[in-house]
Protein backbone atom coordinates (compact mmCIF):
# COMPACT_ATOMS: atom_id res chain seq x y z
CA UNK A 1 0.00 0.00 0.00
CA UNK A 2 1.55 3.36 -1.01
CA UNK A 3 2.58 5.62 1.86
CA UNK A 4 2.04 9.38 1.75
CA UNK A 5 3.75 11.93 3.97
CA UNK A 6 1.75 15.13 4.62
CA UNK A 7 3.85 18.14 5.65
CA UNK A 8 1.75 21.15 6.69
CA UNK A 9 1.48 23.40 9.75
CA UNK A 10 -2.33 23.57 9.51
CA UNK A 11 -3.67 20.75 11.75
CA UNK A 12 -7.19 20.97 10.28
CA UNK A 13 -5.89 20.55 6.71
CA UNK A 14 -3.58 17.73 7.80
CA UNK A 15 -6.55 15.90 9.33
CA UNK A 16 -8.60 16.41 6.17
CA UNK A 17 -5.78 15.13 3.99
CA UNK A 18 -5.17 12.12 6.23
CA UNK A 19 -8.84 11.16 6.04
CA UNK A 20 -8.99 11.69 2.28
CA UNK A 21 -5.83 9.68 1.56
CA UNK A 22 -6.91 6.86 3.88
CA UNK A 23 -10.25 6.58 2.11
CA UNK A 24 -8.37 6.44 -1.20
CA UNK A 25 -6.44 3.43 0.07
CA UNK A 26 -3.16 5.03 1.14
CA UNK A 27 -1.24 4.90 4.42
CA UNK A 28 -0.40 8.36 5.79
CA UNK A 29 2.36 9.96 7.83
CA UNK A 30 2.37 13.60 8.91
CA UNK A 31 4.66 16.39 10.04
CA UNK A 32 3.76 19.88 11.26
CA UNK A 33 6.92 21.63 10.01
CA UNK A 34 9.53 21.32 7.29
CA UNK A 35 12.39 20.14 9.48
CA UNK A 36 10.33 17.28 10.90
CA UNK A 37 8.99 16.42 7.45
CA UNK A 38 12.53 16.16 6.06
CA UNK A 39 13.56 13.87 8.91
CA UNK A 40 10.55 11.59 8.38
CA UNK A 41 11.11 11.52 4.63
CA UNK A 42 14.67 10.28 5.13
CA UNK A 43 13.79 7.70 7.77
CA UNK A 44 10.48 6.38 6.40
CA UNK A 45 10.97 6.72 2.62
CA UNK A 46 7.32 7.45 1.68
CA UNK A 47 6.15 7.02 -1.91
CA UNK A 48 4.85 10.60 -2.14
CA UNK A 49 4.99 13.82 -0.14
CA UNK A 50 2.18 16.38 -0.02
CA UNK A 51 4.13 19.50 0.90
CA UNK A 52 2.89 22.95 1.91
CA UNK A 53 4.93 25.99 0.84
CA UNK A 54 4.39 28.42 3.72
CA UNK A 55 5.55 26.93 7.01
CA UNK A 56 7.48 28.38 9.98
CA UNK A 57 11.21 27.80 9.92
CA UNK A 58 12.06 25.73 6.86
CA UNK A 59 9.58 26.47 4.07
CA UNK A 60 8.36 23.98 1.47
CA UNK A 61 10.82 25.13 -1.20
CA UNK A 62 13.80 24.38 1.03
CA UNK A 63 12.33 21.02 2.09
CA UNK A 64 11.88 20.06 -1.57
CA UNK A 65 15.39 21.26 -2.41
CA UNK A 66 16.96 19.09 0.30
CA UNK A 67 14.83 16.08 -0.64
CA UNK A 68 16.10 16.31 -4.22
CA UNK A 69 19.72 16.72 -3.10
CA UNK A 70 19.74 13.59 -0.95
CA UNK A 71 20.41 10.27 -2.71
CA UNK A 72 18.10 8.50 -0.26
CA UNK A 73 15.07 10.70 -1.00
CA UNK A 74 15.64 12.11 -4.50
CA UNK A 75 13.16 9.72 -6.16
CA UNK A 76 10.20 10.49 -3.86
CA UNK A 77 7.30 12.17 -5.69
CA UNK A 78 6.42 15.66 -4.38
CA UNK A 79 3.05 17.37 -4.74
CA UNK A 80 3.33 20.97 -3.53
CA UNK A 81 0.40 22.94 -2.08
CA UNK A 82 0.29 26.74 -1.90
CA UNK A 83 -2.21 29.48 -1.21
CA UNK A 84 -0.52 31.68 -3.82
CA UNK A 85 -1.35 31.60 -7.52
CA UNK A 86 1.85 33.53 -8.32
CA UNK A 87 3.41 32.04 -11.46
CA UNK A 88 6.89 32.67 -10.02
CA UNK A 89 6.15 30.23 -7.19
CA UNK A 90 5.18 27.58 -9.70
CA UNK A 91 8.32 28.14 -11.75
CA UNK A 92 10.46 27.98 -8.62
CA UNK A 93 8.79 24.74 -7.52
CA UNK A 94 9.33 23.02 -10.85
CA UNK A 95 12.92 24.26 -11.11
CA UNK A 96 13.67 22.59 -7.78
CA UNK A 97 12.19 19.32 -9.01
CA UNK A 98 8.65 19.29 -7.61
CA UNK A 99 6.52 16.82 -9.58
CA UNK A 100 3.17 18.63 -9.37
CA UNK A 101 1.72 21.83 -7.95
CA UNK A 102 -1.78 22.58 -6.64
CA UNK A 103 -3.15 25.95 -5.55
CA UNK A 104 -5.44 26.29 -2.53
CA UNK A 105 -8.37 26.09 -2.36
CA UNK A 106 -8.64 22.90 -4.38
CA UNK A 107 -11.21 20.20 -5.00
CA UNK A 108 -10.57 17.02 -3.02
CA UNK A 109 -11.32 14.93 -6.12
CA UNK A 110 -8.60 16.79 -8.05
CA UNK A 111 -6.09 16.19 -5.28
CA UNK A 112 -6.84 12.45 -5.24
CA UNK A 113 -6.49 12.32 -9.03
CA UNK A 114 -3.14 14.16 -8.94
CA UNK A 115 -1.84 11.82 -6.23
CA UNK A 116 -2.97 8.74 -8.15
CA UNK A 117 -1.34 9.99 -11.36
CA UNK A 118 1.98 10.73 -9.66
CA UNK A 119 2.10 7.33 -7.97
CA UNK A 120 1.28 5.59 -11.23
CA UNK A 121 3.97 7.56 -13.04
CA UNK A 122 6.52 6.65 -10.37
CA UNK A 123 5.64 2.96 -10.65
CA UNK A 124 5.89 3.02 -14.45
CA UNK A 125 9.34 4.60 -14.33
CA UNK A 126 10.50 2.02 -11.80
CA UNK A 127 9.14 -1.01 -13.63
CA UNK A 128 8.82 0.20 -17.19
CA UNK A 129 12.04 -1.26 -18.54
CA UNK A 130 12.56 -4.49 -16.67
CA UNK A 131 11.98 -6.87 -19.59
CA UNK A 132 15.00 -7.30 -21.83
CA UNK A 133 14.88 -7.02 -25.63
CA UNK A 134 17.15 -8.50 -28.29
CA UNK A 135 18.56 -5.12 -29.33
CA UNK A 136 16.80 -1.80 -29.43
CA UNK A 137 16.65 0.21 -32.65
CA UNK A 138 18.17 3.69 -32.37
CA UNK A 139 16.84 6.50 -34.57
CA UNK A 140 18.68 9.84 -34.37
CA UNK A 141 17.16 13.21 -35.38
CA UNK A 142 19.91 15.59 -36.48
CA UNK A 143 20.52 18.91 -38.24
CA UNK A 144 23.09 21.68 -38.13
CA UNK A 145 20.25 24.10 -38.82
CA UNK A 146 18.21 25.23 -35.82
CA UNK A 147 14.59 26.29 -35.91
CA UNK A 148 13.34 23.35 -37.98
CA UNK A 149 11.52 21.59 -35.16
CA UNK A 150 13.99 18.75 -34.58
CA UNK A 151 12.83 18.29 -30.99
CA UNK A 152 9.19 18.36 -32.06
CA UNK A 153 9.83 15.67 -34.67
CA UNK A 154 11.77 13.55 -32.18
CA UNK A 155 8.91 13.73 -29.68
CA UNK A 156 6.21 12.88 -32.20
CA UNK A 157 8.33 10.16 -33.80
CA UNK A 158 8.78 8.46 -30.43
CA UNK A 159 5.04 8.73 -29.77
CA UNK A 160 4.36 7.25 -33.21
CA UNK A 161 6.65 4.27 -32.64
CA UNK A 162 5.18 3.61 -29.22
CA UNK A 163 1.65 3.77 -30.64
CA UNK A 164 2.46 1.63 -33.68
CA UNK A 165 3.91 -1.37 -31.89
CA UNK A 166 3.06 -0.98 -28.17
CA UNK A 167 6.70 -1.78 -27.46
CA UNK A 168 9.01 -0.16 -24.88
CA UNK A 169 10.04 3.19 -26.39
CA UNK A 170 12.20 5.96 -24.98
CA UNK A 171 13.02 9.49 -26.11
CA UNK A 172 16.55 10.68 -25.32
CA UNK A 173 17.25 14.41 -25.03
CA UNK A 174 20.82 14.75 -26.28
CA UNK A 175 20.60 18.56 -26.53
CA UNK A 176 22.43 19.52 -23.36
CA UNK A 177 21.43 23.16 -23.11
CA UNK A 178 17.97 23.81 -21.70
CA UNK A 179 16.06 20.64 -20.87
CA UNK A 180 13.97 21.24 -23.96
CA UNK A 181 12.23 17.88 -24.21
CA UNK A 182 10.88 18.17 -20.66
CA UNK A 183 9.71 21.71 -21.42
CA UNK A 184 7.97 20.69 -24.64
CA UNK A 185 6.26 17.81 -22.85
CA UNK A 186 5.34 20.14 -19.94
CA UNK A 187 6.61 17.50 -17.54
CA UNK A 188 8.60 18.54 -14.44
CA UNK A 189 11.57 16.25 -13.81
CA UNK A 190 13.67 15.64 -10.75
CA UNK A 191 16.28 13.41 -12.40
CA UNK A 192 18.26 14.07 -15.59
CA UNK A 193 21.37 12.95 -17.47
CA UNK A 194 23.42 14.54 -14.67
CA UNK A 195 22.36 11.91 -12.15
CA UNK A 196 23.67 9.12 -14.40
CA UNK A 197 26.77 10.95 -15.62
CA UNK A 198 28.01 11.77 -12.13
CA UNK A 199 28.66 8.09 -11.47
CA UNK A 200 32.24 7.00 -12.11
CA UNK A 201 32.67 5.47 -15.56
CA UNK A 202 33.49 2.03 -14.18
CA UNK A 203 30.23 1.99 -12.20
CA UNK A 204 27.68 2.91 -14.86
CA UNK A 205 24.71 0.68 -14.15
CA UNK A 206 21.19 -0.03 -15.37
CA UNK A 207 19.69 0.92 -12.01
CA UNK A 208 21.43 4.30 -12.07
CA UNK A 209 20.17 5.01 -15.59
CA UNK A 210 16.61 3.86 -14.98
CA UNK A 211 16.35 6.01 -11.86
CA UNK A 212 17.11 9.00 -14.11
CA UNK A 213 14.26 8.29 -16.54
CA UNK A 214 11.05 10.34 -16.47
CA UNK A 215 7.66 9.53 -17.92
CA UNK A 216 5.14 11.68 -19.76
CA UNK A 217 1.43 11.37 -18.97
CA UNK A 218 1.03 9.49 -22.29
CA UNK A 219 3.29 6.74 -20.98
CA UNK A 220 6.26 7.73 -23.13
CA UNK A 221 9.56 7.37 -21.28
CA UNK A 222 12.24 10.03 -21.73
CA UNK A 223 15.72 10.81 -20.49
CA UNK A 224 15.87 14.54 -19.85
CA UNK A 225 18.81 16.87 -20.29
CA UNK A 226 19.59 19.33 -17.49
CA UNK A 227 17.91 22.73 -17.64
CA UNK A 228 21.14 24.50 -16.69
CA UNK A 229 23.64 24.58 -19.61
CA UNK A 230 26.53 24.99 -17.14
CA UNK A 231 25.62 21.67 -15.54
CA UNK A 232 25.48 20.06 -18.97
CA UNK A 233 29.27 20.12 -19.23
CA UNK A 234 29.33 17.42 -16.57
CA UNK A 235 27.84 14.93 -19.06
CA UNK A 236 30.67 13.55 -21.18
CA UNK A 237 30.54 11.31 -24.25
CA UNK A 238 31.52 8.25 -22.19
CA UNK A 239 28.27 8.59 -20.25
CA UNK A 240 26.32 8.94 -23.50
CA UNK A 241 27.94 5.82 -24.95
CA UNK A 242 27.23 3.81 -21.80
CA UNK A 243 23.61 4.99 -21.64
CA UNK A 244 22.89 4.05 -25.26
CA UNK A 245 24.33 0.58 -24.68
CA UNK A 246 22.13 0.07 -21.61
CA UNK A 247 18.97 1.42 -23.26
CA UNK A 248 19.38 -0.92 -26.24
CA UNK A 249 18.95 -3.86 -23.87
CA UNK A 250 15.67 -2.60 -22.41
CA UNK A 251 13.87 -0.60 -25.10
CA UNK A 252 12.75 -1.76 -28.53
CA UNK A 253 12.93 1.80 -29.84
CA UNK A 254 15.20 4.68 -28.84
CA UNK A 255 14.67 8.09 -30.47
CA UNK A 256 17.45 10.62 -29.85
CA UNK A 257 17.10 14.36 -30.32
CA UNK A 258 20.60 15.62 -31.14
CA UNK A 259 22.29 19.00 -30.78
CA UNK A 260 23.04 21.04 -33.90
CA UNK A 261 26.71 20.08 -33.85
CA UNK A 262 29.29 17.33 -34.20
CA UNK A 263 30.45 17.26 -30.60
CA UNK A 264 31.70 13.99 -29.13
CA UNK A 265 28.35 13.52 -27.38
CA UNK A 266 26.53 13.88 -30.70
CA UNK A 267 28.98 11.63 -32.53
CA UNK A 268 28.48 8.81 -30.02
CA UNK A 269 24.79 8.70 -30.96
CA UNK A 270 25.32 9.18 -34.69
CA UNK A 271 27.81 6.33 -34.86
CA UNK A 272 25.57 4.01 -32.85
CA UNK A 273 22.35 4.94 -34.71
CA UNK A 274 20.60 2.44 -36.96
CA UNK A 275 18.93 5.33 -38.78
CA UNK A 276 19.74 9.04 -38.99
CA UNK A 277 17.01 11.47 -40.01
CA UNK A 278 18.73 14.56 -41.41
CA UNK A 279 16.35 17.54 -41.32
CA UNK A 280 16.48 20.55 -43.60
CA UNK A 281 14.23 23.39 -44.72
CA UNK A 282 13.58 24.77 -48.18
CA UNK A 283 16.05 27.69 -48.02
CA UNK A 284 19.66 28.19 -49.07
CA UNK A 285 21.29 28.17 -45.62
CA UNK A 286 19.53 24.96 -44.65
CA UNK A 287 20.56 23.21 -47.88
CA UNK A 288 24.18 24.34 -47.50
CA UNK A 289 24.31 23.06 -43.93
CA UNK A 290 22.72 19.78 -45.02
CA UNK A 291 25.36 19.40 -47.74
CA UNK A 292 28.07 20.02 -45.16
CA UNK A 293 26.49 17.46 -42.83
CA UNK A 294 26.34 14.83 -45.57
CA UNK A 295 30.01 15.44 -46.35
CA UNK A 296 30.95 14.91 -42.71
CA UNK A 297 28.80 11.77 -42.54
CA UNK A 298 30.77 10.47 -45.53
CA UNK A 299 34.06 11.24 -43.81
CA UNK A 300 32.86 9.15 -40.87
CA UNK A 301 32.00 6.40 -43.38
CA UNK A 302 28.29 6.26 -42.54
CA UNK A 303 26.55 4.04 -45.08
CA UNK A 304 24.20 5.99 -47.41
CA UNK A 305 21.17 3.89 -46.44
CA UNK A 306 21.73 4.83 -42.79
CA UNK A 307 20.82 8.46 -43.54
CA UNK A 308 17.41 9.67 -44.70
CA UNK A 309 16.74 13.28 -45.60
CA UNK A 310 13.60 14.89 -44.21
CA UNK A 311 12.30 18.13 -45.69
CA UNK A 312 10.41 20.17 -43.10
CA UNK A 313 8.01 22.81 -44.40
CA UNK A 314 8.55 25.28 -41.56
CA UNK A 315 6.84 28.19 -43.27
CA UNK A 316 3.91 28.68 -45.65
CA UNK A 317 6.27 29.63 -48.46
CA UNK A 318 8.74 27.15 -49.98
CA UNK A 319 11.79 29.06 -51.13
CA UNK A 320 13.31 26.13 -53.01
CA UNK A 321 11.54 23.31 -54.79
CA UNK A 322 12.10 19.72 -53.77
CA UNK A 323 13.78 18.88 -57.09
CA UNK A 324 16.18 21.82 -56.74
CA UNK A 325 17.19 20.66 -53.27
CA UNK A 326 17.74 17.09 -54.45
CA UNK A 327 19.88 18.29 -57.34
CA UNK A 328 21.97 20.44 -54.99
CA UNK A 329 22.52 17.55 -52.57
CA UNK A 330 22.69 14.80 -55.20
CA UNK A 331 20.47 12.83 -52.83
CA UNK A 332 16.75 12.25 -52.88
CA UNK A 333 14.46 13.50 -50.13
CA UNK A 334 12.95 10.52 -48.35
CA UNK A 335 10.20 12.32 -46.46
CA UNK A 336 8.45 15.67 -46.40
CA UNK A 337 6.60 17.02 -43.36
CA UNK A 338 3.86 19.54 -44.23
CA UNK A 339 3.59 22.95 -42.60
CA UNK A 340 1.68 22.71 -39.32
CA UNK A 341 2.52 25.82 -37.30
CA UNK A 342 -0.80 26.02 -35.45
CA UNK A 343 -0.72 22.38 -34.34
CA UNK A 344 2.96 22.66 -33.34
CA UNK A 345 2.33 25.85 -31.33
CA UNK A 346 -0.61 24.24 -29.55
CA UNK A 347 1.52 21.20 -28.72
CA UNK A 348 4.19 23.43 -27.18
CA UNK A 349 1.60 25.36 -25.15
CA UNK A 350 -0.14 22.26 -23.78
CA UNK A 351 2.63 19.66 -23.60
CA UNK A 352 0.52 17.31 -25.74
CA UNK A 353 2.30 16.15 -28.95
CA UNK A 354 0.36 17.00 -32.09
CA UNK A 355 0.43 13.34 -33.08
CA UNK A 356 -1.71 12.69 -30.00
CA UNK A 357 -3.98 15.71 -30.21
CA UNK A 358 -4.34 15.96 -34.01
CA UNK A 359 -3.68 12.52 -35.57
CA UNK A 360 -5.64 13.40 -38.68
CA UNK A 361 -3.60 16.37 -39.90
CA UNK A 362 -1.10 15.88 -42.78
CA UNK A 363 1.93 16.48 -40.54
CA UNK A 364 0.83 13.70 -38.19
CA UNK A 365 0.27 11.33 -41.11
CA UNK A 366 3.79 12.07 -42.38
CA UNK A 367 5.36 11.43 -38.97
CA UNK A 368 3.43 8.17 -38.53
CA UNK A 369 4.72 6.98 -41.90
CA UNK A 370 8.28 7.94 -40.96
CA UNK A 371 7.89 6.05 -37.68
CA UNK A 372 6.67 3.00 -39.57
CA UNK A 373 9.47 3.00 -42.15
CA UNK A 374 12.08 3.59 -39.43
CA UNK A 375 10.92 0.53 -37.48
CA UNK A 376 12.58 -2.85 -37.08
CA UNK A 377 12.33 -5.09 -40.17
CA UNK A 378 10.81 -7.89 -38.09
CA UNK A 379 7.98 -5.57 -37.04
CA UNK A 380 7.46 -4.31 -40.57
CA UNK A 381 7.05 -7.82 -41.94
CA UNK A 382 4.77 -9.00 -39.14
CA UNK A 383 1.80 -6.78 -38.27
CA UNK A 384 0.74 -6.66 -34.61
CA UNK A 385 -1.83 -9.20 -33.42
CA UNK A 386 -4.01 -6.35 -32.22
CA UNK A 387 -3.33 -3.45 -34.59
CA UNK A 388 -3.51 -0.04 -32.96
CA UNK A 389 -5.37 2.90 -34.48
CA UNK A 390 -1.98 4.26 -35.54
CA UNK A 391 -1.04 1.07 -37.35
CA UNK A 392 -4.43 0.93 -39.06
CA UNK A 393 -4.02 4.49 -40.34
CA UNK A 394 -0.53 3.74 -41.66
CA UNK A 395 -1.74 0.48 -43.20
CA UNK A 396 -4.62 2.20 -44.96
CA UNK A 397 -2.41 4.96 -46.39
CA UNK A 398 0.31 2.60 -47.57
CA UNK A 399 -1.77 -0.48 -48.52
CA UNK A 400 0.02 -2.79 -46.07
CA UNK A 401 -2.67 -5.46 -46.01
CA UNK A 402 -0.48 -8.03 -47.80
CA UNK A 403 2.99 -9.33 -46.93
CA UNK A 404 4.15 -8.48 -50.47
CA UNK A 405 3.21 -4.82 -50.02
CA UNK A 406 4.85 -4.69 -46.61
CA UNK A 407 8.09 -6.09 -47.98
CA UNK A 408 7.88 -3.69 -50.88
CA UNK A 409 7.69 -0.74 -48.50
CA UNK A 410 10.65 -2.11 -46.58
CA UNK A 411 12.74 -2.19 -49.78
CA UNK A 412 11.92 1.28 -51.07
CA UNK A 413 14.88 2.83 -52.96
CA UNK A 414 14.96 5.93 -50.78
CA UNK A 415 18.25 7.22 -52.07
CA UNK A 416 18.02 7.50 -55.83
CA UNK A 417 20.15 10.20 -57.43
CA UNK A 418 17.98 13.06 -58.54
CA UNK A 419 17.64 13.13 -62.31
Amino acid sequence: MPRILIVDDDPILVKLLETTMSRAGYTTLSAKDGKTGLRIAKSEQPDLIILDVMMPGMDGFEVARQIRRSTTTSQIMILMLTASSDANNKVQAFSIGVDDYLTKPFEISELVTRVSTLLRRSEQVRKGSMVGVAEGRLVAVHSLRGGLGCSSLAINLAVGMKNLWSKPTILVDNVFTSGQIALLLDTPVNRTWIDFAEIAEANYSEDALYSSISIHESGLHFLASPSDPVEADRVDHFAVKAAISILRRRYEYIVADLAHDFSNRTLEVLEAADKILLLLGSEIISVRLAAMTLRIYKEFEFQPDKVQIVLVQHSKKSFLKKKEIEQALQRSIAYSIPYAAEAADRAIATGVPYLTRNPGIPASSAVEDIAYLSSKPIHLENPPAKPSNTWQRVSSRNKLSTRKNRKGKLGLPLFRKAG
